[in-house]
């Protein structure tokens, strides 16, 4: 039946069966109600109904009152002003001005597609507009499990009231079948909103974040490494050498020096980690020794492209992506069979909370996840990761982490700028507590403080500090900003594959099409609640799941 033609079955169907006996609602259900009403009388046209221009306008000016009415955007400006100040550093108010002003455009411009979801909640004929039953109806439904005097009104009535106005939330094109690619449209947008919403945050805060505090930061990270010495030098500038000796002085014997047994002991757990690793995902060592056939490639790169031993920073970040992609490819199906063998081992728990699912009513037939469905769910993942690369994705990372390389600050990326700390740790690694540890930990903490000393001159001066940690901050900004795009990445590209995989679910336990959930489907499963609702209360079962609390 076409959800055009059906009439939704909406509470003033149950105002009539169940309020005859004067049965009311509740007073903050009537005050939502009516303040709904003067939205619609001051929104309207003159029949009472509401447009979709007009609705998208009271959800703005609802969304900014809430915001400035509890004050949201000042009191994270105080906080940010309260901050900074601590750290010796008046910023100017425009700043906050601005941010006001961002949050308030987010609010509107960041989640259109939420406010088309509740538009279609509250528009139940589909006819482009709210008529004022239409918005009574869809609020009181909103109320129906939290209004203490409907707990007469059956729950399983309740429910189905409530399923099937959100019905429409979802069913965007109106035929009466909720299908994959409507659901993941509409999550998809919802997520690029708060992403949109977050990077845009992180992009407002990071110029004020990085500059203006970093004179603070830097006597505490200064005062630090001074503690490390011993309290020694004051103000002049720090020793790299005496630098290097603390931080080794700091470190137990044990890592410095191991012992044969102390070797032994690593040797052998290691083997152990990389043998359940084969178990799990077959060819984990071989592929994991291809790492250096990764890290040499990019080397053979860098001097195919460099002129005179140095290459500009956007080559080397197109260089970095080619490497990921590399990383990506050698432990691609690693990481495929070991997603697919933990999937694996869930599956036995989730048939079994299917089947005390299909118990619940006499009309839910018995289901089990699809093993094939559920690997195209983690193959969509792990497709995901690669795709999001290849598209720039860590570009702005990778931008990052070669400004923290590039010692001199020039724009171009050495060779020595770029091997000497890569080959010390790469080295550190693959050495493990073989002998000569020591050794190999000193060339790692020579190449990391060479980072900051970008006059070459054996010592680090305030300034250089505060240059480099400015570079840090903008690498933490830069990794959030991955993290958050990456996330969305991942969830985005496992959306469709996971929704067939549950609508397939649904179709074993409620028949009705695969592609999608009918509203024949609600029927099917509301009638067996109701049925088991009856039974349990002619049964005189007070622990039956189904009767209202």
């Amino acid at each position: 039946m076409s959800g055009r033609t059906r009439k939704i079955r909406d509470i003033a169907q149950l105002e009539e069966e169940y309020m005859s006996n004067g049965l009311q609602m509740g007073d903050d259900t009537e005050l939502t109600v009516a303040l709904v009403m003067a939205l619609v009388e001051a929104f309207g046209d003159d029949q009472g109904n509401i447009s979709k221009e007009s609705f998208d306008k009271i959800c703005n000016a609802l969304v900014k009152s809430i915001l400035l009415g509890m004050k949201i955007p000042s009191r994270i400006s105080e906080i940010l002003k309260q901050f900074l100040s601590r750290m010796g550093y008046e910023p100017e108010s425009s700043f906050y001005t601005d941010f006001e002003a961002k949050i308030l455009a987010l609010s509107k411009n960041a989640f259109p597609v939420v406010y088309n979801a509740v538009f279609r909640f509250f528009d139940a004929d589909r006819s482009g507009s709210i008529s004022t039953e239409e918005a009574r109806a869809c609020v009181r439904t909103v109320f129906l499990f939290t209004d203490g005097r409907l707990r007469d009104i059956p729950i399983s009535d309740r429910a189905r009231v409530v399923a099937e106005s959100f019905f429409r939330v979802f069913d965007a094109n109106g035929n009466g079948v909720i299908e994959v690619s409507e659901v993941h449209e509409i999550i998809s947008d919802i997520i690029s909103g708060l992403v949109s919403a977050l990077i845009s945050l992180i992009d407002h805060f990071e110029p004020v974040l990085v500059k203006e505090p970093l004179d603070f930061i830097t006597k505490v990270f200064s005062k630090s490494l001074r503690d490390m010495l011993g309290g020694e030098g004051g103000e002049d500038p720090f020793q790299v050498d005496k630098l290097i000796e603390a931080v080794v002085g700091q470190l137990p014997a044990m890592v410095l020096e191991p012992t044969d047994e102390t070797r032994q002991q690593l040797e052998q757990t290691l083997e152990s980690s990389l043998d359940k690793m084969d178990q799990m995902a077959p060819n984990f060592r071989s592929r994991l020794g291809r790492i250096q056939e990764c890290y040499d490639k990019f080397f053979q790169g860098f001097e195919q492209r460099a002129t005179e031993g140095k290459l500009s920073k956007a080559a080397c970040v197109d260089l970095g992506t080619d490497l990921l992609l590399e990383v990506y490819d050698n432990f691609n199906e690693v990481g495929v069979s070991a997603l697919d063998n933990g999937v694996g081992q869930s599956l036995p728990q989730i048939d079994s909370a299917l089947s005390s699912m299909s118990s619940m009513s006499p009309n839910l037939n018995s289901a089990s996840m699809d093993r094939d469905l559920v690997k195209e769910v983690v193959l969509a993942t792990v497709a995901s990761l690669r795709f999001f690369i290849k598209g720039g994705g860590a570009k702005r990372l990778l931008t990052a982490v070669f400004n923290l390389l590039d010692i001199n600050n020039d724009g171009v990326m050495s060779r020595e700028e770029l091997r000497t700390l890569a080959d010390a740790i790469f080295d550190l690694v693959k050495q493990r507590l073989n002998p000569g540890v020591k050794d190999r930990l000193i060339s790692v903490l020579k190449a990391a403080f060479a980072l900051m000393d970008t006059d070459s001159d054996n010592q680090i001066t305030q300034e250089e500090l505060k240059a480099y940690y400015a570079k840090v901050l903008q690498f933490a900004f830069a990794y959030a900003t991955f993290m958050i795009n990456l996330w969305k990445q991942l969830v985005t590209g496992a959306m469709r594959p996971l929704l067939t995989a549950l609508f397939h679910v649904k179709s074993q336990m409620l028949g009705g099409p695969a592609e999608g959930l009918a509203l024949e489907d609600l029927d099917t499963l509301f009638d067996g609640l109701a049925k088991a609702e009856q039974d349990s209360k002619r049964t005189g079962d007070d622990d039956c799941s189904f009767k209202p609390v």
